[in-house]
């Protein structure tokens, strides 16, 4: 057993020392896109509207402490001059181009800790998705117009057309309170907002009673994407020479599908899962306001409520560069998968 785990441990590091190269470019290439997005980002946040707008019609505040506020930020400064400001304040984490208009505080420990009740809520959502998702695919294309395909297809169709918000409306009026009144429950089965009730902070099932509404949401549309991209990646891989090879010597079709093809037909679906995980990760917005959800997403939309501009461009470079991260990490998993990959 040691044995093996020795050879396992030398077959990654091996694996990842003919990585090494790939993986610096793109961490290069990654770095140019964070940086391009910061100015485009910065840019169209910039031009969208007036920073002080809200405290430009409190009729509280005089017009000298507007222009105080003005002068600190250097709104009256050329935009690049600007840009500037808000990159030393967000790289410092301090300043008054990284502290948030309504919470007085440094923008992103705000967001990390928002980030942090997202991650719970998409780390289940994720990987309800993956279990159900890839063997439905899979079956769903060895059995190519069978019964259980079309109901698959089914399904999947219905959970891309149905609009989010009211899919989630409908889970809060129909298990949320007929089903409490249908059982005559004294409080919900599955309660319709937040994490957790006060009090109850460290109840498990509580807060897993919190998580179904919002996870069966998001799980809808995305089981139904992800198990048609691995539906239409297995059949391309199904009919390859090299699968005909596998079965002409002797193995069994069981290997075959799990060892060979499907393999082969994961790269594909790795993009995309890659492409999702930082946009569910980002906070997803309807979602998490629905159910109020404490998460990056709710943040978001009060940020854009209230005006509060570093909230909203700390909240959009943050989503970004976890896109970047997550699509480096779906190129370094295209090696492992794909030996052709370490060669370029």
């Amino acid at each position: 057993m040691a044995g093996t785990h020795v050879k396992l441990i030398g077959s990654f590091l091996s694996h990842l020392r003919e990585l090494a190269p790939f993986i610096i470019r793109r961490i290069f290439y990654s770095i140019g896109v964070v940086a391009f997005v910061s100015v485009v980002v910065f840019a169209l946040v910039s031009i969208s509207g007036d920073p002080l707008a809200n405290l430009r019609e409190n009729p509280r505040i005089a017009r000298s402490d507007i222009a105080r506020i003005e002068q600190r930020m250097g709104l009256n400064k050329p935009k690049y001059v600007q840009f500037g400001y808000w990159l030393r304040d967000s790289v410092r984490g301090s300043g008054e181009w990284s502290t948030s208009f309504s919470y007085r505080a440094p923008v992103f420990p705000i967001i990390w800790d928002r980030f942090k009740n997202t991650l719970v809520l998409m780390s289940v959502t994720v990987l309800v998705c993956l279990v159900i998702a890839i063997p439905l695919g899979v079956f769903s294309a060895l059995r190519q117009y069978s019964k259980l395909d079309y109901a698959v297809t089914a399904l999947s169709f219905f959970g891309l057309s149905m609009p989010v918000f009211w899919f989630g409306l409908i889970l809060q009026l129909v298990l949320g309170f007929y089903l409490m009144q249908a059982l005559d429950l004294r409080q919900p089965l599955f309660f319709t907002a937040s994490m957790y009730t006060t009090g109850f902070e460290h109840d498990w099932l509580n807060r897993a009673r919190h998580l179904v509404l919002p996870v069966t949401t998001l799980a809808l549309a995305t089981v139904a994407g992800w198990s048609r991209y691995q539906r239409s990646s297995m059949l391309d891989v199904l009919n390859q020479d090299y699968l005909r090879t596998a079965r002409a010597k002797g193995l069994p079709e069981s290997r075959v599908i799990a060892k060979h093809a499907l393999k082969n037909a994961l790269i594909p679906v790795v993009t995309i899962v890659a492409i999702d995980l930082a946009y569910l990760l980002g906070g997803a917005v309807v979602t998490e306001t629905i159910f109020a959800w404490p998460g990056m997403g709710r943040l978001f939309v009060q940020a854009l409520e209230q005006r509060d501009f570093p909230m909203v461009m700390g909240n959009i470079i943050f989503t970004s560069v976890l896109l970047v991260v997550f699509n480096l990490l779906a190129d370094v998993i295209y090696g492992f998968l794909d030996p052709r990959i370490r060669q370029e």
